[in-house]
């Protein structure tokens, strides 16, 4: 039977995936053609006819402005009171919730188009992991969770949503780890994450955003095992908002790591810049599962996919258009854009979200198509500057990226301040940070202090646990990152030595 599913699934979504293999061989015309669709969407909104009147691509470029959230929140603000389609000819069908750095949630307008070009981006990858990756699957269990955002904003209310159509339905019995959307307390989470985890000893594919979050519900896991295993044998389990019935699992007395997924095959995970060091963790600990990095998924927008035997990520060129601005301003579309150079990603959405920026820089690489693809290696904008020193979150990276230790810089007053979550002698630190030369020249005029570093037991999960309870923001939108210069950032510092 679920060979006969496998089969039905993978003939319904293989055009889909032919037709994206077929666009990375003629990325020009691809991007062409998306953008004139996006072009003739924005012209029938009030947003677009604010502009001007847009008839080509160089229109396009020379009217709409390139934008932050903060820049268009008024308007979204707006459509979603008055339900006037002002960004997009057809209203939203639902607003899904991000956070920013400030925390505060934001309303992303999900049309129907943009809720397919997730579908979309979900089917080729699935497409190409079960017809290429070498996972021998049996059961083909799966366990993919998009984290909840708490408190009273709500979006999809269920990751199944996500697809839509015959493709929810095929999938839906095998889908583990959908509910947790559904859970109304912050403090619920880790053990229900755990329990989902847990109940299905067939599970196969395990599919989570942040390798972060998963090495902390191990973790977890080996803390709480005596309370985990009792809910285990009893087959039930249920939290306001979230229920779960299974067959029950008994368990080993005391935790080990190698009973606790037995079948487990593939681990699909963020694993670029600051997220590289955890998934490599997370290699040594299953050394007989296959592991694939995740591409850039932002709540905005799909934005690229892992293809297997590739080694960047293919960007969804049949779905978004995609610009690039260098660090002197200059922007250019995909085909423009250069092998080994590094940009800020601009994206262009059926949402109704027109050259739009996050702040994330992307590496330009090549692939064995006619497309570059790029891999994440950073945001835009992280860079402490105290006293000419310039710390950026690229250059840490880069220092530290040999660094077993979660490292988390912070500027004070005249000195930085390094929490890790191992034993750390602060003069090796100070001396890799010497070989800047912006850093170097400010400590031997006086201008910085030597390092203050702080060791924090279980540094990963308090970080986890200060954005998702105190800042309410979804686990899946916390990007790792090694230095926090915001003044907002101070609270989470001080969250980090209470």
């Amino acid at each position: 039977m679920i060979n006969g599913l496998k089969y039905l699934y993978l003939l319904l979504v293989r055009r889909e995936y032919q037709k994206f293999l077929k666009a990375l061989e003629t990325p020009s015309e691809a991007q062409n053609r998306i953008l004139l669709t996006l072009i003739k969407e924005l012209n029938k909104t009030t947003y677009g006819q604010s502009l001007g009147r847009i008839k080509t691509v160089k229109d396009f470029k020379n009217k709409v402005p390139i934008i932050e959230y903060d820049q268009i929140r008024p308007l979204i603000e707006v459509q979603k009171q008055s339900s006037k389609p002002l960004l997009h000819s057809r209203l939203p069908k639902i607003y899904e919730y991000t956070s920013g750095s400030s925390g505060s949630p934001k309303p992303i307008p999900y049309t129907r188009d943009l809720l397919k070009s997730f579908q979309k981006l979900f089917k080729i990858w699935s497409y190409d992991l079960l017809s290429n990756a070498p996972l021998n699957l049996k059961s083909h269990h799966f366990f993919i969770s998009v984290s909840p955002l708490f408190g009273e904003h709500q979006g999809l209310k269920d990751d199944r949503d996500y697809l839509g159509g015959i493709t929810k339905l095929l999938l839906s019995k095998l889908w583990r780890g959908h509910e947790l959307g559904r859970l109304k307390n912050p403090d619920d989470y880790q053990e229900a994450l755990a329990i989902s985890l847990l109940c299905d000893p067939k599970l196969e594919i395990l599919s989570i955003w942040s390798p972060r979050l998963l090495v902390a519900s191990l973790d977890y896991m080996k803390g709480n095992w005596s309370n985990l295993r009792t809910i285990l044998a009893l087959g039930s389990y249920s939290k306001p908002g979230f229920s779960l019935n299974f067959k029950p699992r008994l368990l080993a007395e005391d935790f080990h790591q190698a009973d606790i997924f037995p079948n487990l095959k593939l681990v699909s995970s963020w694993g670029s810049a600051h997220g590289e060091a955890d998934f490599e963790k997370l290699k040594m600990q299953f050394p007989n599962t296959w592991f694939q990095k995740k591409g850039l998924l932002a709540t905005e927008a799909p934005i690229s996919l892992p293809l297997v035997g590739e080694d960047g990520f293919a960007p969804l060129i049949t779905e978004v258009y995609f610009e690039f601005k260098d660090s002197t301003g200059n922007i250019y579309d995909l085909t423009e854009a250069r092998e080994g150079k590094v940009y800020e990603l601009i994206f262009s959405t059926k949402g109704g979200l027109y050259r739009y920026s996050v702040g994330d820089l992307v590496l330009m690489k090549k692939s064995k198509t006619q497309t570059l693809f790029f891999d994440f290696i950073g945001r835009s904008g992280l860079v402490s500057d105290l006293c000419g020193e310039k710390l950026s979150e690229r250059e840490l990276e880069e220092l530290f990226k040999d660094n077993e230790n979660t490292l988390l810089f912070f500027p004070a007053e005249d000195h930085y301040i390094v929490f890790g979550n191992e034993a750390q002698q602060a003069d090796l630190l100070e001396a890799k940070l010497l070989t800047s030369p912006h850093y170097h020249y400010a400590r031997k005029a006086g201008q910085l202090k030597e390092i203050e570093y702080i060791k924090v037991e279980k540094l990963q999960e308090k970080v986890i646990e200060y954005f998702t309870k105190v800042r309410k923001m979804k686990a899946g939108d916390l990007k790792p990152q090694r230095l926090y210069p915001k003044s907002q950032d101070q609270a989470l510092a001080a969250y980090l030595r209470s």
